[in-house]
């Protein structure tokens, strides 16, 4: 491949040129020098340029200079120089005009690509990019620039080295630096070639069915000149090497066809439809509630006719009669390609209203409110209150109640009442008490306060501002009361107290010390009657009587509670007393009492009356008994008295006794008690004792004589018993087993006092004893009343029962192959054996790893045990696992890392799934289980699961813009599956929330990331209604003041149905009709609160107006009269009519009188005047 020079980008360098004013020089002697020229040249920076120059220096001769170069020049320098030789003539001034010529070489620039090494490759097969451009720089130095250019002026690539390439020729626009560091350009020209095609190929293209799909298929029809060898083809785009193919998308797929040495690349377009998209225009609701949504679905892309299925059941490609809410619809083509959408109609907020109020403040005042808040619905709104106002909010109201209905934009309306209250009048009442008592300040007024608005504050005439008042002395008393809304009212109340209450008494006093014949008489006066009374002795009557002597005092209390009291003394005589000295009887039965009585106090002057009917004083020669006597005083008042004389009572003995404990003692003794007679006693006892009891005696009788003080005798006798003699026997049982206490001993007692107690060698105090070991035992027996008897016994036993074992333990752990060989001895013959797992018999076998215990029992029931462990290797094979889930639902990435510990040998794997390796990777979710075999045979089973997560899903619900240019659309997006926490990456690279809102219109996909990395796709589409437009055809009033003007507007884009407001509440029709001149404007609201307004003009005509000249009749009964008349106005086109049947403007011949002209213009507007023609008088 060869270089060749194509074209040049010239760098231009700037120099910094200097030149001298040339004068003439002379030598030493004045001689005049001849001409030399010394130069500096500026040599081309890059090849191609013409930046080179050339710099003079002249002396010599006579200046100035003139100077001449061979390109034309006349300067002394020269720039901007191609390559090539430069020849200067330089003249001077001087006589005979001297010359100097000489001759300068610009040389060319610096090449970049000089040297340089083209290592570019062609294409290997026809049409393919396999080729390569390379350029290998040598020139000058770096840092080097590249841009290689196509035929179609792409740039393909800025490095030295660019792959990929096609066939075609190639711009090389290169840079770089020259020695001297001057960046220099150059461009230069490549051809990358390729084989010529051989091949004739045609392509029979099948197209997808669906966008999406994979149904599309290639058949290719290739023919060569050559039939050998065969031809072989290789898709590169699918890995295919078949003549055609098929399932495929949509796309370019690449083929590479070869025959021997030769190969083509042959690109071929597989196409599928548009996208399938469906496009919903909603009209929303005008009022909330209503059904006057509709959908108007167009439909982009898919192939026709279409069907439709709606999630309300219906078929049709639009819906009307809609409520709010969601729509869901299925498109399916003739193709049975399928598209979805979901569209939500929406409906205006409910028109709320919400009312605060201020009642009146005063009762019959017109101080109440009203102020109204509206929410929702679509504004703006008018109100219409129950009392004719228009307004938002209610001022200056009396009580009263109140309704307003609301209405919005759409016409949607909604009532409120309120309620304006005022309190009841302020009114007063009192409830007062008087001073209680004369001279108090115990008079109150109670204050109800009712009606007003509480909150209430009062103030009394005599300072106090609490509601009631009290403590109060006899008085008037006014109040105010100012209720919370300084509302009024006032009253006054008069405080009165009663006389001075006071009380007198009289007086009897008593007859008798101790009587109650007093009395008292009370008189009261003052205070407030009723009064009460209350004595010192609890009487509560006006007068006292049946007093006895002493103090009374009394308090009187009125029936205002009020008090008055007094005392008064009631005497009697000293009191009537009597004492008594009785004598008693000397002996029970003997008579020889007598009572001595002595009298004083009273009024004296004594009578005596005793119950034996006695009347003196003293009373002598008694029985015994109680006698009373009764005596009376001058004043007939009576003391009575008793005495008592007594006799001693019977002499009576009785006796206690003990008797001989043991047979044989002297222990027994006698209690004796007596009763009766006269203290003072003595006794005589039948074994010549004189104490009252005797002790220290044998068994025999006893008897006692005791005599009292006054010498009276009683006499009793007792006899002593003893027991019989003590005696104890024995039977024994001996021990059954060696070291045993299975022994027992019967003990059998007679003789002395039963209630015996027993004392045994061991300690035991019971009778018998059982449960006893063999040994020597002995007893004393102790009756009830001390007395002893010692007895003992011998108890045996059998020699000891012992066991021995042989063991054989566990091989591994967890077999059964351990063994017992047990061996008994002693005891009694004929054993019996029990283990602990259950066998009975004397040696085990095939036993687990553990403790067995045995109990042999012999022929007399005796046991002996033992216990035998059957050990195992300490530590069993054991296997653990660490496992990886398959992160993504349906993968198998999962894996199991298996290790076992404790095995003996080699270990052999078997996993349920077939393999025999340790470790398991790459597999399903599932369960797995493994079985690890060791050289003993021990086996080792794990079961492990391995989970996944359920399928990643994603479903959304979608709210469109409601205006065209907004941005409130939102996507709410809900993801199921993976595993959480998710991560989302719309292709707004500004939302990574879940639920983006605020969005205007467009399509928005998503990628779902889990936590393990599992993703899934969706997308929506936010749609936007078209802009809102209004189209206005109008027609103007026909005649002036006529109101048949007509205003027609059709309204395109936003969402239906719409509502129109005219002027701020004037129609909210579509059109208007028969309205008159003037401008109107109107607001147009879709159903989504979209808005877009217009102003139309209507105009009228002018008025028609007529003005007349008129010339009189001339004479009496003469017809020379002209009317001749003008109009303007109107809309021109007019046509006459007079009264006297004339069509003209203007009539004549008229006689004296009055003729009306109707005049009528081309819209069918009129006018009329009467005009009248005179006659001379």
């Amino acid at each position: 491949m060869n270089l060749r020079l194509a074209r040049f980008t010239i760098l231009w360098v700037s120099l910094i040129l200097f030149s001298n004013s040339v004068k003439g020089y002379t030598d030493s002697d004045g001689n005049k020098l001849a001409i030399t020229i010394s130069e500096t040249i500026s040599e081309i920076t890059c090849l191609g340029n013409a930046d080179g120059a050339i710099d003079i220096t002249v002396s010599g001769g006579v200046g100035p200079y003139t100077f001449s170069w061979s390109n034309g020049a006349t300067s002394q320098n020269i720039s901007n120089l191609a390559p090539g030789d430069y020849t200067v003539t330089v003249t001077d001034t001087g006589d005979g005009n001297k010359t100097k010529s000489e001759t300068f070489t610009i040389d060319p620039g610096f090449y970049v690509l000089d040297g340089a090494n083209d290592n570019s490759k062609d294409v290997g097969c026809t049409y393919d990019n396999d080729g390569t451009l390379n350029i290998v720089i040598t020139a000058g130095h770096g840092p080097y620039t590249y841009e290689w250019i196509d035929e179609d002026g792409n740039i393909v690539g800025t490095s030295s080295n660019v792959a990929d390439i096609t066939a075609g020729t190639y711009t090389l626009n290169v840079s770089g630096f020259s020695n001297d560091d001057v960046q220099c350009f150059v461009t230069e020209t490549i051809i990358v070639e390729e084989p010529a095609p051989i091949f004739t190929v045609t392509a029979d293209i099948t197209a997808v069915g669906c966008n999406g799909d994979s149904d599309g298929a290639i058949d290719l029809t290739v023919s060569s000149p050559n039939n050998n060898p065969p031809i072989k083809y290789d898709w590169l785009t699918t890995g295919e090497n078949t003549q055609d193919i098929t399932v495929l998308f949509a796309g370019e797929y690449v083929v590479k066809i070869s025959q021997g040495s030769h190969c083509e690349i042959h690109t071929f377009t597989v196409t599928q439809p548009d996208p399938f998209v469906l496009t919903a225009t909603p009209t929303n609701l005008l009022c909330n509630g209503d059904n006057s949504g509709s959908i108007d679905l167009a439909i982009a892309g898919g192939t026709g006719p279409f069907t439709y299925v709606w999630s309300n059941g219906a078929s049709s490609q639009d819906l009307s009669g809609l409520a709010a809410g969601t729509y869901d619809v299925t498109v399916t083509d003739t193709n049975d390609c399928v598209a979805f959408a979901s569209i939500s109609i929406t409906e205006p907020a409910a028109l709320t209203l919400s009312t605060t109020q201020v009642n009146v403040l005063c009762n019959g005042n017109s101080t109440g409110s009203i102020n109204l808040t509206v929410s929702g619905g679509t504004g703006a709104y008018s109100y219409l209150w129950s009392n004719g106002a228009t307004t938002q909010d209610l001022s200056g109201l009396p009580a009263g109640n109140y309704s307003v209905t609301v209405t919005d934009d759409n016409n949607c309306t909604e009532t409120a009442s309120v309620t304006i209250t005022q309190p009841a009048p302020l009114a007063l009442s009192t409830t007062s008490i008087n001073v209680d008592c004369n001279g108090n300040s115990t008079g109150s007024i109670d204050l109800t306060v009712t009606g007003g608005t509480a909150g209430y504050t009062y103030s009394w005439s005599n300072g106090s501002s609490n509601e009631d008042i009290g403590s109060l002395p006899v008085g008037n008393y006014s109040v105010t009361v100012t209720d919370a809304a300084g509302c009024t009212a006032s009253t006054s109340v008069n405080i009165t107290q009663p006389n001075i209450l006071s009380v007198s008494t009289t007086q009897v006093n008593v007859l008798c010390n101790g009587t109650n014949t007093g009395s008292i008489d009370l008189t009261v006066a003052g205070g407030t009657p009723d009064y009460s009374y209350l004595w010192s002795n609890g009487a509560t009557t006006e007068d006292i009587s049946n007093l006895a002597a002493g103090t009374y005092s009394v308090t009187v209390t009125d029936d205002n509670g009020c008090t008055t009291s007094t005392s008064v003394t009631i005497t009697q005589p000293t009191a009537l007393a009597l004492s008594t000295t009785a004598s008693n009887v000397t002996c029970n039965g003997s008579g020889d009492g007598t009572i001595n009585l002595s009298v004083s106090g009273g009024a004296g002057s004594y009578t005596y009356l005793w119950s034996n009917g006695a009347t003196s004083q003293n009373l002598s020669n008694l029985g015994p008994g109680t006698y009373s006597v009764q005596v009376t005083d001058g004043n007939g008042c009576i003391a009575n008295a008793s005495a008592t004389v007594s006799e001693p009572a019977v002499l009576a003995l009785s006796t206690t006794k003990t008797d001989v404990d043991c047979n044989g003692n002297s222990t027994g003794d006698i209690n004796l008690t007596v009763t009766g007679g006269t203290a003072g006693f003595t006794y005589a006892w039948s074994n010549g004792a004189t104490t009252q009891d005797i002790s220290g005696l044998p068994a025999g009788n006893y008897s006692v004589t005791v005599t009292d003080a006054e010498g009276c005798t009683a006499s009793t006798s007792v006899n002593i018993t003893e027991p019989s003699v003590l005696a104890v026997s024995t039977t024994s049982t001996n021990v059954l087993c060696n070291g045993g206490a299975t022994g027992s001993i019967d003990l059998s007692v007679s003789g002395g006092t039963p209630g015996y107690s027993y004392l045994w060698n061991t300690g035991a105090t019971t009778q018998d004893l059982n449960g006893v070991a063999a040994g020597s035992y002995s007893v004393t027996v102790t009756d009830a009343r001390g007395c002893t008897a010692t007895t003992s016994v011998t108890i045996t036993e059998p020699p000891v029962l012992s066991l021995s074992t042989t063991q054989v333990d566990v091989t591994c752990k967890g077999d059964a192959d351990g063994s017992i060989d047990l061996t008994a001895s002693g005891g009694t013959g004929l054993y019996t054996y029990s283990w602990s797992n259950g066998d009975i018999v004397e040696d085990l076998s095939g036993l687990t790893a553990g403790a067995y215990t045995v109990t042999v029992t012999d022929a007399k029931g005796c046991t002996a045990s033992t216990t035998v462990t059957i050990t195992e290797p300490p530590t069993a094979m054991t296997a653990t696992y660490t496992q990886v889930n398959v992160s993504c639902n349906g993968g198998s990435d999962a894996s199991i890392n298996l290790t076992v510990t404790n095995g003996v040998g080699t270990l052999d794997y078997a996993w349920s799934n077939g393999d025999t390796s340790e470790d398991l990777t790459n597999i399903t979710a599932g369960t797995y289980s493994v079985t690890v075999t060791d050289d003993l045979g021990c086996i080792t089973i794990s079961n492990i699961v391995i989970t996944e997560p359920t399928a990643l899903a994603v479903s959304t619900t979608k709210v469109d813009v409601d205006c065209n240019g907004n941005t409130n659309g939102s996507i709410d997006l809900t993801v199921t599956g993976g595993t959480m926490p998710y991560t989302y990456s719309w292709n707004s690279g500004a939302i990574t929330t879940q639920d983006p809102s605020g969005l205007a219109a467009g399509v928005y996909s998503v990628v779902v990331t889990d936590n393990n990395g599992c993703t899934i796709n969706t997308s929506v589409t936010i749609t936007e209604p078209a802009p809102l437009n209004i189209a206005v055809s109008k027609t103007d009033a026909s005649c002036n003041g006529e109101s048949d003007g007509i205003i027609d507007l059709t309204v395109t884009g936003g969402t239906g149905p719409y509502t129109f407001d005219w002027d701020s509440g004037g129609p909210v029709t579509e059109d208007l009709i028969g309205v008159p001149a003037g401008t109107y404007n109107v607001e147009v609201t879709d159903a989504r609160g979209c808005t877009a307004t217009t102003s139309v003009v209507i105009t009228e005509p002018a008025p028609i107006t007529i003005t007349e000249v008129v010339t009189d009749a001339g004479c009496a009964g003469g017809a020379a009269g002209v009317i001749d008349i003008t109009v303007a106005g109107g809309a021109g086109g007019y046509s006459y009519s007079w009264s006297n049947g004339a069509m003209t403007e203007d009539i004549s011949s008229l006689a004296f009188g009055n003729y009306t002209i109707v005049v009528t213009d081309s819209n069918g507007c009129t006018a009329s005047k009467t005009i009248s023609v005179n006659e001379d008088a």
